[in-house]
Order: C-alpha cells, then structure tokens, then sequence
C-alpha cells in the first residue's frame, strides 16, 4: 500500500466570537505583539510573514534578518526591467 504524502498546517481560523486567529493569535493581539516601525502604529508585514511561515512572534534578529533577506531579493535585473518597461501600457495585470 503506498503512503499518502500531505501537508498539515494550521495557520489561521474564523471563530464567531474570536474573529479571525493566525497562529493562535486575535488580529488585536498581532497588531500589538508583531514588530512596528520606530514610531509606527502598525505591525510590519515582515512580522506577520515569520508567524505564518513559522510559529511564533519573531524576535528582534529574526525579524531584522527576514527583513534584509527579503530587501536582497527584491532587487529585478536590468533584464527584466527592460522586459516590463516594454509591455503595452494597456496591458491587464492579470495578462
């Protein structure tokens, strides 16, 4: 008999008295835990990316290294600049 490969995960529920819970966490109680902008009133989204990725609120480092990761790989090559700056400006987003 061959095994079935799946995936488990349990990152966010809708409760009618709750409301909506990532991770075990009320949006109120991640809008207060997750990391903020110095003087920000709203968590970062960098924040939120760790718990569901993971499962916890992240620490300081991990929150500045998943940052920096992310700031490296949203660099787009001249290449694919050029390929954008090509298509037709009435091109649907969803093309």
């Amino acid at each position: 008999m061959r095994g079935i490969k799946g995936l488990w995960y349990d990152t966010s529920k809708l409760d009618a008295n709750k409301g909506i819970t990532f991770r075990g966490y009320t949006i109120p109680d991640l809008a207060e835990k997750l990391p903020h902008a110095k003087g920000g009133q709203e968590a970062l989204p960098e924040g939120a990316i760790w718990l569901l990725y993971g499962d916890s609120i992240p620490t300081k480092a991990e929150f500045n290294d998943l940052s920096d990761d992310l700031k490296e790989r949203s660099a787009i090559n001249e290449e694919t600049m050029t390929f954008i700056k090509r298509l037709p400006k009435n091109l649907h987003p969803l093309t």
